[in-house]
């Protein structure tokens, strides 16, 4: 067992400075084979991103600290581990969904983004609603949306302790946007080196990384509110089907747009946006259907389907009229398309209609 671990522990050490090297040469292409041997000694995407990214960051901070690396080398370092994270963003994957709202980004002026966009991902991965904002957020625009959002938790990120007090800015301004006492967590590098730094800055909790954020999140908040996560079922529509979609793609948003449109009083309220605004759905909805039936994923769906319950009653269209919509949509398309071709596109239709019931209720 000893020796398991201690050639676990020679492994990560040299997986770790491999990276390094790889990404202070500037060389993408050999950072990637890195991670690639990574997974082969069945390391998880938590592990690397903690293990490597975490690592490679810090590192490469003290590096330029003491003059050893320039600035563009350490602007090169960050911009292939933000590309990597990107790339591997799909395999945080919930398998279930938490009734909770993270709103996170760096605070007011703070460039370095990787730690709060780590953050995210964790917490997207434990099932919750995360919306991440990037680096340097006015302090006004982040109240904002976590008052849109009705966020359940806000996180905020410094690495250089001169932002600290775009947090206490942060604390000072949350009740005049109706926030008073939302709980806040926060991170950086003072709150890792001063683990009890936050109880200065009347703030709720820091974590020394991603894993720890979300472990204390969820105490503090509890999360018992969990629903098993939705899903759409591989589509396995076929290629005629999909072709005559595709044709009849324009055609199909212009009637069913027209059809709305002509039912009384449904939509009087978006005035001469009605049509611009059913139009765009609509096409957002085709869209995303023929990319769901390409790659013959049916999950696809579920974030369109959420950004739906997000973004569409601020657009004047409730969730109970989305959902007629989509009826509305499935009716058109068996009138254009051949029943045999209709029947299997609509059948996706109907599940997407079942999903959004679903979230609906979250």
């Amino acid at each position: 067992m000893i020796s398991d671990e201690l050639e676990a522990s020679k492994l990560k050490t040299d997986i770790q400075s491999q990276y390094l090297k790889a990404s202070i040469g500037g060389s993408g292409r050999q950072a990637d084979t890195v991670l690639t041997r990574a997974f082969d000694h069945r390391w998880t995407v938590n592990d690397v991103y903690l293990d490597i990214f975490q690592d490679t960051s810090y590192a490469i901070g003290t590096l330029w600290q003491t003059n050893q690396v320039s600035v563009a080398q350490e602007h090169l370092v960050t911009a292939i581990i933000e590309r990597q994270m990107g790339e591997l963003h799909t395999l945080f994957k919930p398998k279930m969904m938490k009734a909770k709202t993270l709103v996170i980004g760096s605070v007011d002026k703070e460039n370095h983004r990787v730690g709060a966009r780590m953050v995210a991902d964790f917490f997207e991965q434990d099932g919750w609603t995360v919306h991440y904002l990037g680096a340097s957020v006015p302090t006004k625009t982040c109240l904002a949306m976590a008052r849109e959002m009705q966020a359940d938790l806000v996180g905020l990120s410094s690495e250089m302790i001169f932002h600290l007090p775009a947090i206490t800015v942060f604390v000072r301004q949350a009740g005049s946007f109706g926030l008073s006492g939302i709980p806040i967590m926060v991170g950086g590098m003072p709150f890792i080196q001063q683990p009890e730094l936050y109880t200065k800055l009347d703030v709720h909790f820091s974590g020394i990384d991603a894993r720890q954020a979300v472990n204390k999140a969820n105490q503090l908040l509890g999360c018992e509110k969990e629903v098993t996560m939705v899903s759409i079922p591989a589509p396995n529509v076929s290629t005629e089907a999909q072709s005559a979609f595709r044709k009849n793609h324009a055609k199909i948003i212009d009637r069913v747009t027209a059809r709305l449109l002509a039912e009384p009083g449904q939509f009087d309220h978006l005035d001469d946006q009605a049509e611009s605004i059913l139009k765009a759905g609509f096409e957002f909805t085709s869209s995303s259907l023929e990319a769901c039936m390409l790659i013959n994923d049916g999950s696809l769906l579920i974030n369109q389907l959420r950004w739906s319950k997000d973004r569409l009653p601020h657009d004047g269209i409730s969730m109970d009229r989305m959902v007629e919509n989509l009826r509305v949509y499935s009716e058109v398309i068996m009138e254009l398309l051949p029943a045999p071709l209709a029947d299997e596109i609509t059948g996706l239709i109907r599940n997407m209609i079942s999903v959004q019931i679903e979230i609906m209720k979250t």
